[in-house]
């Protein structure tokens, strides 16, 4: 006999207790297969742990109705109930509801492809057809990536660095092959708004900005305007203005003194700009090292500026004295919300690039010590 969590009986009770439909009700008709006797299928708003409905799978045919209040994206997942999950049985997909019919069938096989078959319902057979975009797209790269990693477990590195840079690169296709995906989707369905949506979701912007970039602005113009993807195209722009051969966005804030920021008296003919807070115990360990390094520099050239992404102001100004940093400090104190958190650094921290004296970006992303080498090449 199969049970139902009793945490998911009293929403599983409110779906199917409906004897009629409202326009708004989503009437589902569900095939399984492949589910344990605790196998359920969940439908949740973004963001919740509770789900607005489950059903308890049996591996047959069921149905069920889903009154919601509210049309929009909902997440599907599907767990087999087990106490340690298999790959390929605890799943997560987008589902875009909006009333109209569905069908579904979920499997908890590994790789098992995207539970919704059929809709009357436009936005859902455009995610249906995402979703074998995705799959195809995914087939191919993770065969590229394959034997990539097969040439590589046959290769002798210098050093577990390079080793380990060759490993992030096969990582980050897996990471762009998803984003190509979308790209596929959205040229076979430029006025879709789903685009901007599935972008988002992957959080992809600040690594891979051209291709979001090219993407977004293949979409028709209706969807272009749809605020979630000006944030998108607005986050790309600051990316790609943080990437080497491009000007450093200006400076905001003021250093502790009141005094604000001038490229033309400030930049020398190498800058190291340091974006950090009071609280980055890990470079502040290497603050001694870095000022041996500026001492050393600055009459050959060398500037180093701190930005710091602190909203305390005594922590900031602290932190200063404490390190006896020699350098000029700015900060706006809005933290996160600041925009030398969106332009300088992407909203991390720390974060440490080498700019010219126009303010030309020479060398990005690079850690304490790599900045150090860097310096010590260049100067």
């Amino acid at each position: 006999m199969k049970y139902l969590s009793p945490a998911l009986r009293p929403l599983l009770v409110a779906a199917l207790a409906l004897s009629s439909c409202s326009p708004s009700d989503a009437r589902f008709e569900i095939e399984s297969d492949h589910f344990g006797p605790n196998g359920t299928l969940g439908i949740y708003r973004q963001a919740e742990t509770r789900p607005l409905a489950a059903i308890n799978l049996n591996n047959a045919k069921q149905e069920f109705k889903l009154p919601f209040a509210e049309e929009g994206y909902y997440l599907i997942r599907t767990s087999n109930g087990q106490v340690r999950e298999r790959p390929g049985q605890d799943s997560r997909y987008f589902i875009y509801l909006k009333g109209g019919n569905y069908k579904l069938h979920a499997d908890t096989a590994f790789n098992a492809p995207y539970p919704v078959t059929e809709s009357d319902v436009t936005e859902a057979q455009e995610l249906i057809h995402f979703y074998k975009i995705s799959r195809a797209k995914r087939a191919v790269v993770e065969a590229e990536v394959a034997r990539k990693r097969q040439q590589m477990d046959s290769r002798v590195f210098d050093d577990v660095r390079e080793a380990a840079e060759e490993e992030d690169r096969l990582f980050r296709r897996l990471d762009e092959g998803n984003i190509e995906a979308v790209g596929e989707f959205a040229a076979k369905y430029p006025d879709s708004k789903h685009t901007p949506f599935l972008l988002h979701d992957l959080d992809e912007a600040g690594n891979f900005p051209r291709l979001y970039k090219k993407i977004l602005t293949g979409t028709a113009p209706a969807v272009q305007q749809e605020k979630m993807a000006q944030k998108l195209l607005a986050q790309a722009e600051d990316a790609l203005g943080m990437e080497v051969g491009a000007r450093m966005a200006a400076i905001e804030g003021r250093t502790p003194a009141g005094g604000n920021f001038d490229p033309g008296k400030e930049l020398r003919k190498l800058n190291l700009i340091i974006v950090w807070t009071s609280y980055d115990n890990g470079l502040r360990k290497k603050h001694p090292e870095l000022i041996r390094l500026y001492e050393a520099y600055k009459g050959k050239g060398l500037q180093v500026i701190g930005v710091s992404l602190d909203k305390n102001e005594k922590w900031w100004k602290s932190a200063i004295d404490h390190d006896r940093l020699p350098w000029p400090q700015y900060a706006d104190l809005k933290g996160a919300r600041s925009p030398n958190a969106q332009k300088l650094s992407g909203m991390m921290h720390p974060y440490l690039f080498l700019v010219n004296k126009d303010g030309k970006i020479v060398c990005s992303k690079l850690l304490p010590d790599e900045a150090i080498a860097e310096i010590q090449r260049r100067l």
